[in-house]
């Protein structure tokens, strides 16, 4: 008896390691959505006292340039940010003394991930 309750645990334990292994060969959920959502909210989070001013459609205070680059009241917010404009984004973060090191870190996380890499370079 004892012999046939070990062969019938192997041969579970065995079809659960095929049933595993099959699954983890099928393309399940990308993670880097939900990477991207949680890095775009801190960074949104960090921006918000600092930038909100001018980049927040609900305020009157914002401006319509700034409303062009980003708008920290839509979802994605950073929809409208040009592949030119992240550079200029983190001067601005780097450059305010309105900010903390964790919020620049968490704005420098979010553009590098989401930034378009940058086109090769040409050498002669």
């Amino acid at each position: 008896m004892r012999r046939k309750t070990l062969a019938t645990g192997a041969g579970a334990l065995a079809a659960a390691t095929i049933a595993w292994a099959v699954s983890a060969q099928r393309p399940g959920p990308d993670p880097a959505p939900a990477t991207e959502r949680r890095l775009a909210n801190q960074a949104r989070d960090a921006l918000v006292p600092a930038c909100g001013t001018c980049h927040r459609s609900d305020l009157p205070t914002a401006k319509a340039g700034a409303l062009a680059v980003f708008d920290l009241t839509k979802d994605p917010w950073w929809a409208t940010i040009k592949a030119d404009e992240y550079e200029s984004l983190l001067h601005r973060v780097r450059g305010t003394r309105d900010m903390t090191d964790e919020d620049r870190a968490a704005v420098e996380a979010f553009v590098a991930a989401i930034r378009p890499p940058a086109p090769p370079t040409r050498e002669p």
